[in-house]
Protein backbone atom coordinates (compact mmCIF):
# COMPACT_ATOMS: atom_id res chain seq x y z
CA UNK A 1 0.00 0.00 0.00
CA UNK A 2 1.57 3.53 -1.15
CA UNK A 3 1.96 6.51 1.60
CA UNK A 4 -1.14 7.96 -0.35
CA UNK A 5 -3.30 5.27 0.13
CA UNK A 6 -2.49 4.57 3.74
CA UNK A 7 -3.37 8.14 4.38
CA UNK A 8 -6.66 7.81 3.04
CA UNK A 9 -6.96 4.87 4.96
CA UNK A 10 -6.22 6.51 7.90
CA UNK A 11 -8.55 9.89 7.56
CA UNK A 12 -11.48 7.25 6.61
CA UNK A 13 -10.53 5.49 9.87
CA UNK A 14 -10.57 8.81 11.67
CA UNK A 15 -13.38 9.98 10.33
CA UNK A 16 -15.19 6.80 10.69
CA UNK A 17 -13.97 6.61 14.68
CA UNK A 18 -14.89 10.70 15.08
CA UNK A 19 -18.51 9.60 13.87
CA UNK A 20 -18.83 6.55 16.38
CA UNK A 21 -17.53 8.91 19.27
CA UNK A 22 -19.86 11.48 18.79
CA UNK A 23 -22.61 9.22 18.77
CA UNK A 24 -20.99 6.66 21.82
CA UNK A 25 -20.27 9.82 24.02
CA UNK A 26 -23.84 11.30 23.85
CA UNK A 27 -25.12 7.64 24.33
CA UNK A 28 -23.12 7.51 27.33
CA UNK A 29 -23.82 11.11 28.90
CA UNK A 30 -28.07 9.75 28.58
CA UNK A 31 -26.79 6.83 30.48
CA UNK A 32 -25.00 8.24 32.99
CA UNK A 33 -27.41 10.75 33.85
CA UNK A 34 -30.45 7.41 33.47
CA UNK A 35 -27.58 5.57 36.25
CA UNK A 36 -27.75 2.71 33.90
CA UNK A 37 -25.10 0.21 34.32
CA UNK A 38 -23.01 -0.43 31.49
CA UNK A 39 -22.34 -3.83 32.16
CA UNK A 40 -18.54 -3.79 31.40
CA UNK A 41 -15.66 -4.97 33.38
CA UNK A 42 -11.68 -4.48 33.57
CA UNK A 43 -11.08 -7.93 33.29
CA UNK A 44 -9.81 -7.60 29.20
CA UNK A 45 -7.02 -5.42 30.70
CA UNK A 46 -6.48 -7.20 33.22
CA UNK A 47 -7.53 -4.16 36.15
CA UNK A 48 -9.19 -5.06 39.21
CA UNK A 49 -12.11 -2.39 39.93
CA UNK A 50 -12.76 -0.73 43.70
CA UNK A 51 -16.12 -0.44 45.57
CA UNK A 52 -18.26 1.33 43.78
CA UNK A 53 -16.59 1.68 40.41
CA UNK A 54 -18.26 1.34 37.23
CA UNK A 55 -17.01 0.56 34.25
CA UNK A 56 -18.35 3.33 31.27
CA UNK A 57 -15.51 2.72 28.32
CA UNK A 58 -12.90 0.79 26.67
CA UNK A 59 -10.89 2.75 24.33
CA UNK A 60 -8.01 4.20 22.56
CA UNK A 61 -6.39 7.34 22.84
CA UNK A 62 -3.71 9.54 22.38
CA UNK A 63 -1.82 10.34 25.98
CA UNK A 64 0.90 13.45 26.62
CA UNK A 65 2.05 14.03 29.87
CA UNK A 66 3.63 17.78 30.74
CA UNK A 67 6.85 17.46 31.86
CA UNK A 68 9.74 19.30 33.55
CA UNK A 69 13.36 19.04 32.43
CA UNK A 70 16.37 20.50 33.41
CA UNK A 71 19.37 21.25 32.04
CA UNK A 72 22.50 22.92 32.14
CA UNK A 73 23.08 25.66 30.22
CA UNK A 74 26.82 26.99 29.99
CA UNK A 75 27.31 30.13 28.55
CA UNK A 76 31.01 30.66 26.85
CA UNK A 77 32.74 33.78 27.34
CA UNK A 78 35.04 35.57 24.38
CA UNK A 79 37.98 33.16 25.11
CA UNK A 80 36.02 30.04 24.08
CA UNK A 81 36.02 29.28 28.09
CA UNK A 82 32.96 28.67 30.12
CA UNK A 83 32.11 31.73 31.75
CA UNK A 84 28.92 30.76 33.99
CA UNK A 85 26.60 27.82 34.09
CA UNK A 86 22.97 28.13 35.39
CA UNK A 87 19.88 25.96 35.61
CA UNK A 88 17.14 26.06 32.59
CA UNK A 89 14.08 24.40 33.33
CA UNK A 90 11.83 23.73 30.45
CA UNK A 91 8.30 21.64 30.25
CA UNK A 92 7.22 20.15 27.37
CA UNK A 93 4.43 17.45 26.31
CA UNK A 94 5.82 14.17 26.28
CA UNK A 95 3.80 11.45 23.63
CA UNK A 96 3.23 8.32 25.33
CA UNK A 97 1.54 6.80 22.14
CA UNK A 98 -2.18 5.79 21.76
CA UNK A 99 -2.87 3.38 24.62
CA UNK A 100 -5.87 1.33 25.32
CA UNK A 101 -7.92 3.47 28.02
CA UNK A 102 -10.54 2.00 30.80
CA UNK A 103 -13.10 5.09 31.31
CA UNK A 104 -15.04 4.58 35.01
CA UNK A 105 -16.51 6.60 36.95
CA UNK A 106 -13.41 7.13 39.26
CA UNK A 107 -10.44 7.19 36.88
CA UNK A 108 -8.99 6.41 34.00
CA UNK A 109 -6.83 3.90 33.53
CA UNK A 110 -4.37 2.93 30.90
CA UNK A 111 -2.23 0.02 30.25
CA UNK A 112 1.22 0.43 28.41
CA UNK A 113 2.80 -1.90 25.71
CA UNK A 114 5.13 -3.55 28.66
CA UNK A 115 2.40 -4.14 30.89
CA UNK A 116 2.15 -0.91 33.17
CA UNK A 117 -0.88 -0.13 34.36
CA UNK A 118 -1.64 4.22 35.68
CA UNK A 119 -4.36 5.30 37.04
CA UNK A 120 -5.60 9.03 36.91
CA UNK A 121 -8.31 9.42 39.34
CA UNK A 122 -11.17 11.55 38.71
CA UNK A 123 -10.70 13.37 42.56
CA UNK A 124 -7.23 14.46 41.30
CA UNK A 125 -7.70 16.92 38.80
CA UNK A 126 -8.26 21.07 40.07
CA UNK A 127 -8.73 21.44 36.16
CA UNK A 128 -10.13 20.24 32.94
CA UNK A 129 -10.01 21.91 29.28
CA UNK A 130 -12.09 20.48 26.59
CA UNK A 131 -11.80 20.87 23.27
CA UNK A 132 -13.78 18.44 20.95
CA UNK A 133 -12.98 20.49 17.58
CA UNK A 134 -9.58 19.70 18.36
CA UNK A 135 -10.09 16.33 20.08
CA UNK A 136 -8.71 16.83 23.34
CA UNK A 137 -9.04 16.78 27.15
CA UNK A 138 -6.67 18.24 29.30
CA UNK A 139 -6.95 17.25 33.12
CA UNK A 140 -4.63 19.76 35.15
CA UNK A 141 -3.63 17.74 38.42
CA UNK A 142 -3.37 18.97 42.25
CA UNK A 143 0.01 17.82 41.97
CA UNK A 144 0.97 19.92 39.31
CA UNK A 145 1.38 17.28 36.22
CA UNK A 146 -1.06 18.01 33.12
CA UNK A 147 -2.52 15.06 30.78
CA UNK A 148 -3.84 15.39 27.90
CA UNK A 149 -5.77 12.68 26.00
CA UNK A 150 -6.40 12.62 22.51
CA UNK A 151 -8.13 11.81 19.14
CA UNK A 152 -11.37 10.64 18.16
CA UNK A 153 -12.30 9.37 21.15
CA UNK A 154 -11.77 12.40 23.11
CA UNK A 155 -15.89 13.10 22.78
CA UNK A 156 -16.33 10.23 25.25
CA UNK A 157 -13.58 11.36 27.67
CA UNK A 158 -14.83 14.61 28.12
CA UNK A 159 -18.63 13.28 29.24
CA UNK A 160 -16.77 10.75 31.52
CA UNK A 161 -14.67 13.87 32.90
CA UNK A 162 -18.01 16.38 32.80
CA UNK A 163 -19.54 14.09 34.84
CA UNK A 164 -17.39 12.81 37.34
CA UNK A 165 -15.61 16.14 38.11
CA UNK A 166 -19.05 18.51 37.90
CA UNK A 167 -21.82 15.83 38.45
CA UNK A 168 -24.09 14.38 36.01
CA UNK A 169 -26.31 17.47 35.98
CA UNK A 170 -23.47 19.64 33.97
CA UNK A 171 -23.59 17.21 30.77
CA UNK A 172 -26.54 19.38 29.84
CA UNK A 173 -25.37 22.89 30.01
CA UNK A 174 -21.31 22.20 30.16
CA UNK A 175 -19.63 24.49 27.28
CA UNK A 176 -16.88 21.59 26.84
CA UNK A 177 -19.76 19.53 25.40
CA UNK A 178 -21.44 22.01 22.99
CA UNK A 179 -20.80 20.33 19.94
CA UNK A 180 -22.18 16.95 20.98
CA UNK A 181 -25.49 19.02 21.47
CA UNK A 182 -25.69 19.48 17.96
CA UNK A 183 -29.31 18.22 16.76
CA UNK A 184 -28.78 15.66 13.93
CA UNK A 185 -30.55 17.46 11.46
CA UNK A 186 -28.71 21.16 11.70
CA UNK A 187 -25.75 21.49 9.75
CA UNK A 188 -23.12 20.74 12.26
CA UNK A 189 -24.33 17.05 13.18
CA UNK A 190 -20.49 15.57 14.27
CA UNK A 191 -17.63 17.12 15.85
CA UNK A 192 -15.21 18.66 13.05
CA UNK A 193 -17.53 18.77 10.65
CA UNK A 194 -19.32 21.52 9.23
Amino acid sequence: MSRREQRKAFERWREQTRRAAVADARTLAIDIAAGRDQGLTGYGMGIVLSAGETVWRELDAGYFVLDTYSHIHHHHGWSGNIDRSYEVTDKRWTNHGVLRWLVTNQRLAPRYADGELISIYWVDPGGCQIDLDAEYVILDSHKRTRYCLTGPAAPVIAVAAVSSLHGAHALIDHPGLGPLRARPNSSRTAVGTT
